[in-house]
């Protein structure tokens, strides 16, 4: 496959497949190739090239939002919507993608896998520390965009017997992210891990959260703010930037950040 080979050719071949997230049905037809989207994801997590990486987080991106059927609703009129969340969300696309990349053990577990300083070294997605790092970063620079998208979804265990056997709690891929596979000794890493906690909430700010959606969210700040201390000192500093938004900040309130007030 050209997404396995040199960068220039794996560009090329990233960009054939943007053509997918152009409809919904060009989507859900990429979906029914499974050797396909295995390929990708691994060209994703572990092409050494940066330029790779990076077109293939923005491919992803786009064709999940493309495939979302149910999308979150988003805040059209700056106002701060209280709960409950409307029943019905507007959504265009099939959700074959979503249950191809979360339903399918292989291609889901691969990324547990390829970010996972657990996984042994004959297992066949294993990739070396320095990769492991550059892949852990391009997981962390696409969830938030996804979490915007279906919350659900990510916060969801999906297969937790096989999470499990790449040394997480089983709770799914963005509690792992956000909570257990970063190294904290790595500097540049924790770095990048502080700033998806940051874009995350700027993120979801933007969109209706459900009453679980939220409890959830909560408790994931709560548990990566008593891991690390930096976490509630990151998301209270946000408070404080210019041009916050008032749903950022209420969703900050609602999340028990100390500087946006009492929830």
């Amino acid at each position: 496959l050209a997404l396995a080979s040199s960068p220039p050719s794996g560009l090329l071949a990233l960009a054939i497949l943007e053509k997918a997230a152009s409809s919904p049905s060009d989507a859900a037809l990429l979906a029914t190739h499974p050797a396909l989207i295995a390929q990708l994801i691994r060209t994703w997590l572990s092409s050494p090239a940066v330029a790779v990486g990076e077109r293939a987080t923005q491919l992803l991106a786009a064709l999940l939002a493309t495939d979302c059927a149910t999308p979150s609703v988003r805040r059209d009129d700056g106002e701060v919507i209280t709960f409950p969340a409307p029943s019905q969300k507007a959504g265009h696309g099939q959700g074959l993608l979503w249950r191809r990349i979360f339903g399918d053990k292989d291609i889901y577990t691969s990324i547990f896998a390829m970010c996972s300083a657990a996984t042994p070294e004959d297992d066949a997605d294993y990739l070396p520390e320095r990769q492991r790092s550059l892949a852990q970063a391009r997981l962390l620079r696409l969830l938030p965009s996804l979490a915007v998208l279906d919350l659900g979804t990510l916060s969801g265990t999906h297969l937790p017997d096989a999470e499990k056997s790449y040394g997480t709690s089983g709770k799914g891929l963005l509690h792992f992210a956000a909570v257990e596979m970063v190294d904290r000794e790595d500097v540049l890493m924790h770095v990048t891990l502080l700033e998806f906690f940051g874009e995350l909430v700027r993120e979801v700010s933007g969109v209706v959260l459900g009453r679980e959606e939220e409890a959830w969210l909560r408790g994931l700040v709560e548990e990566a703010g008593v891991k690390d201390q930096l976490v509630g000192g990151v998301l209270d500093a946000i408070v404080g930037e210019e041009g916050v938004t008032a749903e950022l900040v209420e969703l900050l309130r609602r999340l028990g950040i100390r500087g946006a007030g009492e929830p």
